[in-house]
Parts: C-alpha cells; structure tokens; sequence
C-alpha cells in the first residue's frame, strides 16, 4: 500500500480537474487497495475518482466534491466528512462506522451492504438513494432527509432520527427497530414487513403512508399521525398509540391488543371493528377493550373543565 506522505496531491488535483474539463487530457485518481493516513484536503474536486479497496486511516475530507466518484469496499472508519458531497457515488460495502457525516450530500448513492453504524450523520442527505442490506445501527441522523430513498432489508436499530424526513420512503423488510424519532415523517411512505418495535416516535406523522405486515409492537407514537394510512395488517400490541389521528385509515385486521388508544381521533365504529382489539386495549374513551360496535368507545371522552 502507497503511504499519503509520498502523494504530491496539489499535482493529483490539477491533473484530475483537468480530466474532468476533457477526459483526453490529465488523469481520473485512481487508487485501489491503497492505504491513506491523516490525509487532509478541504473543498478538494475529486469527483469520480476511484478508491476502490483502499483504506483512509484518521483522514479529514471536509466538503470535498466526490460525487460519482467509487468508493467499493472503501475503509473510512471514524473520518471526518462533513458537509461532503457523495452524489451519486457507489458506496457498495464501504465501511463509514463511526464517521462524520453531518450534513453530507449522499442522494442517489448506492448504498448495498454499506456500515454506516454509529456515524453522525445530522442533516444529512439521502433522497434518492437506492439501499440495500445497509446498517445504521446507532447512527445520530436528526434531520436528516431520505425522500423518496429505496431501502431493503436495512438496519436502522437504535438509531436517532428526530426530525428526520423519509417522505415517499419505499422500504422493505427493514429495522427501526428501538429508534428514537421524535416528530419524525413517514408521510407517503411505502413501507411493507418492517419492524418499528420499541421504537419511540412521539408525534411521528405517517399520513397516506403504506404499511402492511409491519410491527410496532411496544413502540410509542403518542400523537401521531395514520390519517389515510393503509394498517391492514399491521401490528400494534402494547403500542402507545394516545392522541393519535386516524382519520380515513384502512384498520382490516390491525391488532391492537393491548394498545392503548386512549384520546385517539377520528377513529369510526367501522374501523374499529374490523380491527382486533382485547381486553388489554384502552379504547379511545378510556374504557376497556374489547372494542363492541355501537357502543361508543370510539369517541374521546369529553374533558371536563379543571382535568388535567
């Protein structure tokens, strides 16, 4: 492997933006199964290089320009990323564990068995990217925006992502499982046999979202938003469901037991009934489960004035 110290990268750089103004003219970096070590470039033009295999020990690529460029296998554990553009890159199996990626621009990556465990990815962004067998496991990802991404069978246990948008999301058979996403949105989303089990989502909004077959047992989504949101068979055993819109939602054989849908909204007796309810469930009125049609449980209870 080729030691950063013998690089003259001020040479690489020119020699690369000249490729990039007419490919008959300079070089692509290439570099594959090479090792850099405290590599510094700040705002560096290295789009569409090539890194392939290589290995960049305690590196700083701060709001450098690598989109498209290909990073296979790539090792950047614990780099500092900021606010770097991964544009479309193919980030197939790279291992960012650990890194620091606030901010970074990632729309349109390839992202199939790509570790981003334990990243800070803050305001990161995401749309468009196309995600397979990824693991976010305990990333910090608040605010960040995956609109429209295309996830299967990824990891996002034990991950936070308040605020976070994942608009139009389509996603299967993935993990968000324990996660902490205050406020987050799933509005539009597409999201078949996921896991949102433990998971913490206070205020999260799923309106006109699509979720068959998906888990949220012993979650808590207090406040939430499943107006127009298709449920059928989904899911929500001992789930925290009080205060939550349900307006127009599609209930077939939604499990609720155990659920407690205390103060929910907009719920009809229809609804309710098709969907399975126990003795364990608090209806909307506060009372017991199971859920008879006709007898009004659907309603809030009306407060009074002086109640908390």
């Amino acid at each position: 492997m080729t030691a950063t110290k013998t690089r003259n990268w001020e040479t690489i750089l020119a020699s690369h933006a000249q490729w990039l103004r007419d490919g008959d003219l300079g070089h692509q970096a290439v570099f594959r199964r090479e090792q850099f070590v405290e590599l510094r470039l700040d705002r560096a033009n290295l789009s569409g290089a090539i890194f392939d295999e290589s290995t960049l020990v305690d590196c700083e690529l701060t709001g450098c320009d690598l989109s498209r460029a290909s990073l296979v296998r790539a090792v950047l554990q614990a780099a500092l990323l900021r606010k770097i553009d991964l544009c479309d890159a193919n980030l197939k199996e790279a291992d960012f564990d650990g890194a620091f990626l606030d901010g970074a621009n990632l729309a349109g990556a390839a992202l199939d068995g790509t570790r981003l465990r334990r990243a800070r990815m803050e305001q990161a962004r995401l749309p468009g990217a196309a995600m397979r067998n990824a693991d976010f496991s305990g990333a910090r990802m608040e605010r960040a925006a995956f609109h429209s991404a295309r996830m299967f069978e990824c990891h996002f246990t034990g991950a936070t992502l308040d605020e976070a948008n994942l608009h139009k999301v389509t996603a299967q058979l993935c993990r968000f499982n324990q996660i902490a996403a205050l406020d987050v949105s799933f509005t539009g989303a597409q999201l078949t046999n996921c896991d949102f089990s433990h998971a913490t989502m206070e205020g999260g909004r799923f309106l006109q979202a699509k979720l068959p077959q998906s888990r949220f047992d012993d979650a808590v989504v207090a406040g939430g938003d499943f107006r127009e949101a298709v449920l059928e068979g989904a899911t929500f055993r001992r789930c925290i469901l009080s205060g939550c819109r349900f307006g127009d939602a599609h209930l077939y054989a939604a499990d609720f037991r155990g659920a407690d849908l205390r103060g929910a909204r907009e719920l009809t007796e229809n609804q309710l009934a098709q969907a399975l309810t126990s003795s364990e469930t608090v209806l909307p009125n506060g009372s017991r489960g199971p859920y008879i049609k006709g007898s009004g449980a659907e309603r809030p209870a009306m407060r009074r004035n002086g109640d908390d």
